[in-house]
């Protein structure tokens, strides 16, 4: 079962090149490696309504090996919360009301947040010097829609692995066809026995095997 690699500190270069905000249109907070070694990298997306903040500060107190973080802020605002964002559309401006796959601006607008984090990803790898087995996405609820998103139909196909938290495909990506062969790494995906979001354990089963 692949995960996180730790090697001697003599076997590679200690400190990767730290991201550049000027190279992506995405915000983030990105943090080295506390044992100076920057081997891995693990990337967090938060869920709806949040910001990076808390999640950079959860990044670093994991205290992972050889392991630098980034945590990256969803691109849009929530309408009307200040401090608070979202991956795509997920209200009703005039009701409030949360967007069902009915309606079209969901979909659009994980498409768009995917080439976004397909942008953010490539400077990580071609100027940062991560490589992508290296690579390990973290994502909670809406976030873990972005992480799942992205290894199953993002550019770079050989990420390390991604964890879920109460995080699922959205209905209308029933549709989306496999990229050449999927994705081949490792997915954990979890989730809280009463969680009114995504249901009971019947409900988050279904949702996982229909992908």
């Amino acid at each position: 079962m692949q995960s996180i690699s730790v090697e001697s500190p003599h076997s590679q270069k200690n400190r990767a090149t730290p991201p550049s905000q000027k190279k992506c249109k995405l915000q983030f907070d990105y943090s080295p490696s506390a044992d100076g070694i920057d081997f891995n990298l693990l990337i967090l997306f938060h869920g709806l309504g949040d910001s990076k903040g808390p999640f950079a500060s959860l990044g670093t107190k994991l205290k992972l090996p050889q392991t630098a973080t980034l945590a990256v802020q969803a691109p849009e605002p929530v309408p009307y919360l200040e401090g608070s964002f979202q991956w795509f559309p997920s209200f009703d401006f005039l009701t409030g009301e949360m967007l069902t796959s009915a309606h079209p601006e969901r979909f659009k607008g994980l498409v768009r947040t995917r080439k976004l984090v397909a942008e953010l990803l490539r400077h990580l790898v071609d100027d940062c010097g991560f490589e992508p087995t290296r690579i390990f996405l973290f994502g909670f609820s809406q976030g873990g829609t972005v992480a799942l998103d992205q290894v199953l139909f993002g550019d770079i196909r050989n990420l390390g692995g991604v964890i879920s938290i109460s995080g699922y495909l959205l209905e209308e990506q029933h549709h989306e066809k496999k990229i050449e062969n999927g994705y081949g790494g490792y997915i954990l995906v979890t989730q809280g026995e009463k969680d009114r979001t995504i249901g009971n354990r019947a409900t988050a089963e279904k949702k996982v095997n229909g992908y």
